[in-house]
């Protein structure tokens, strides 16, 4: 079976685009995603609650609340437990706030985004207190992870990037070692004549400026950061 869902659902001036007016209430108890959605592999057993009210469906004009409570959700081998999320909308305005309370994974996230532009503008807080990815299956060997990071992000172009992010308070223990980093700074500016990035950390700058897309720059960076750090989580994920 697909599991028990309750919907309750109404619309207004559907046929008025724009000046929609609806509301929704959705409760899912052990609702079968993998089976919806044909990825069992991925995705399983979903309980949550939700609602949302708002008018218009134009994500520019939406004027809208909405808040959630996942109570447990299975996604690639692990059921993430208590996530709890609200936003609101106003004239491509967004506001969100989601904190998760999972033994394995805790953090609190504020943010906001400007969808009036071609790229969103976006400024986003989290807050990691603890997630444990062997327990999650993003690695074969303990590694927990604590640490916060602020994004300021006026264009969010992939290519063209002007953002800073700073990562503070990192620790990153593994079975042997326990690694403390205090400030991890990146800086990046970007049109379409020249473009910058900068970034520090403890043990290692780095500065790229010329006429580059970022997206075309991101595997040299990766291998870089390589010889410093061992970011490769791929090689030690659990099959």
């Amino acid at each position: 079976t697909y599991g028990a869902v309750d919907l309750d659902a109404t619309m207004k001036n559907r046929n008025h685009a724009g000046h929609e007016i609806y509301s929704a209430n959705i409760k899912a108890n052990n609702l079968n995603a993998g089976a919806l959605t044909k990825q069992p592999q991925t995705v399983d057993m979903v309980t949550l609650s939700a609602d949302v009210k708002g008018v218009s469906l134009d994500p520019k004009k939406a004027s809208l609340q909405f808040n959630g409570n996942v109570a447990s959700a299975y996604v690639k081998g692990y059921t993430y437990k208590n996530m709890v999320m609200k936003g609101t909308a106003h004239d491509g305005n967004y506001t969100a706030k989601a904190t998760m309370r999972d033994p394995n994974i805790s953090f609190t996230l504020d943010g906001k985004a400007d969808m009036n532009k071609k790229y969103p503008a976006v400024a986003a807080k989290l807050q990691l207190d603890s997630i444990n990815l062997q327990n999650l299956h993003f690695t074969k060997d303990y590694m927990r992870v604590h640490g916060n990071i602020i994004a300021d992000v006026p264009t969010a172009d992939p290519d063209y990037l002007n953002a800073k992010i700073q990562v503070t308070d990192l620790l990153v223990a593994q079975k042997d070692q326990t690694i403390r980093l205090d400030t991890i700074s990146l800086v990046s500016t970007a049109n379409a004549d020249s473009s910058t990035l900068r970034l520090k950390a403890p043990m290692l700058n780095a500065h790229i400026a010329g006429k580059y897309k970022l997206t075309e720059i991101a595997p040299a960076m990766q291998d870089l950061i390589n010889k410093y750090y061992n970011t490769s989580l791929a090689s030690n994920t659990a099959a």
